[in-house]
């Protein structure tokens, strides 16, 4: 931050919370003093935005069980059979 006065950089001397502010008193180079009021954002600001989701690995589904390899009709009539 600079100095309103003559624009030089400043560094804070004393710092108190009150509620959600800060209040700051600073002192410039030439020996200026000034306070500043900071108020702590609750929500991200609008135009910053959200890193990339990594991707997750899913796990390959299990293969399927192959049929028997019967013959239809062979199929058919143990069907038949049951019945």
């Amino acid at each position: 931050m600079t100095c309103p006065t003559c624009q030089s950089p400043t560094r804070v001397v004393s710092c108190r919370s009150v509620g959600e502010e800060f209040f700051r008193r600073r002192r410039c180079e030439n020996d200026h003093r000034f306070n500043t009021s900071e108020v702590l954002h609750l929500r991200p600001f609008p135009w910053a935005k959200k890193p990339a989701p990594k991707p997750t690995k899913r796990p390959k589904p299990a293969p399927k069980a192959k049929p028997e390899s019967t013959d239809w009709l062979t199929r058919i009539n143990d069907k038949l059979a049951t019945l």
